[in-house]
């Protein structure tokens, strides 16, 4: 009696995977093979590639498709490359730094059954980030493309020394705009660079903000009162200042994170919401207080706020105006005569004048 299985029976022997088992190798495994010695020889000797052209570069998984990111030396010892659809050449991933000695050599189909796509694997993991970011669209995206406001944008990052990736440029999907990180081209206010360079940390910057709230309320309380004097407007209009400011700087945080997949998009909203309301307040009282203590040399009423984003430009001028001034009183202190503990006026060398 013939015990051989029926071929329709579950039980029926298949085509083999293992390499010692009984049996023909499938086709589709023959593919594997192939593809898995030619990924160990171009290892190896891995072959001649042009800057110009798709190529493979191993990953954790096996070998991925990948775009060489434009002007970039691509001899250097790490290049920053974008992983693509086997197939179809669309993004996958964002940018990321890969050793150069992991390219294996110009793009070639026999590589993909090695691919997350043929594997039926997300490829999100394969730069290190969560997925925050998958799925889920900001409402309304602050960081735009200058020339075609478009919202789909690719981040540049880089190896930060603690560990972490940080952002260093967006390029924009569709025109392939690209910006540094801390430029804001929609507008000619200053970019977060220079309107916030010399300022506390987002930590102090907060701790100050409280106590400055503190103080204003005291003070409030005491005219109310009739113990005390009222508070100066110019005094309320530093408080919005300030919290407009910190408020603006922390939604910036947030939503640069967002791109490298750290931050969920409901945070990044709410931050943008903040940010708006806070700024919105503060270019109001402006207005609506002959522009008493406007330092920059736009105006509230200026044109150039009445765009998306133009109220969070606005602070970043007023921002830097404040810190200008700062700097100005200190030095004014230091280079002026000072009166001495005895009545006495000294100069700055501490002799008596």
């Amino acid at each position: 009696m013939d015990n051989k299985p029926e071929q329709d029976s579950p039980s029926a022997p298949r085509w083999r995977r293992c390499g010692h088992g009984p049996g023909e190798l499938h086709p589709g495994d023959h593919a594997v093979v192939d593809a898995f010695k030619r990924m160990l020889a171009a290892s190896k000797r891995p072959v001649a590639w042009s800057k110009d052209s798709d190529i493979a570069v191993r990953v954790p998984t096996g070998v991925e498709r990948a775009l060489l990111y434009p002007n970039q030396d691509a001899e250097a010892g790490t290049v920053r490359l974008l992983l693509v659809h086997p197939d179809t050449g669309a993004v996958l991933t964002r940018l990321a730094p890969y050793p150069r000695k992991l390219i294996l050599g110009p793009w070639d189909q026999v590589y993909r059954p090695l691919t997350c796509t043929a594997q039926g694997k997300e490829t999100t993991h394969l730069t290190g980030h969560s997925t925050f970011r998958e799925g889920a669209a900001l409402t309304d995206p602050s960081l735009r493309c200058p020339q075609c406001d478009g919202a789909e944008l690719t981040a540049a990052s880089v190896h930060g020394p603690g560990g972490g990736d940080d952002v260093s440029a967006f390029t924009c999907d569709q025109c392939r705009v690209e910006w540094a990180v801390w430029e804001t081209p929609n507008f000619t206010s200053p970019n977060y660079a220079d309107a916030y360079a010399g300022a506390p940390g987002l930590a102090e910057e907060e701790f100050e903000l409280v106590l400055l709230a503190d103080d204003i309320n005291l003070r409030a309380t005491a005219a109310l009162t009739g113990t005390g004097p009222s508070v100066p407007g110019i005094d309320h209009r530093l408080l919005l200042l300030r919290k407009a400011a910190w408020l603006d700087r922390a939604a910036r945080e947030r939503e640069v994170n967002w791109h490298l997949g750290d931050v969920p998009a409901a945070l990044v909203d709410q931050g943008s919401a903040w940010a708006a309301r806070a700024a919105h307040d503060f270019l109001t009282w402006d207005l609506e207080h002959d522009q008493d203590g406007v330092a920059g040399p736009a105006g509230p009423d200026s044109a150039a706020w009445n765009v998306a984003g133009g109220a969070r430009a606005y602070v970043r001028q007023e921002y830097r105006a404040m810190l200008d001034q700062e700097r100005e009183a200190e030095d004014r202190a230091q280079m002026g005569p000072r009166r001495g503990p005895d009545g006495e006026l000294y100069n700055t060398d501490g002799k008596p004048l």
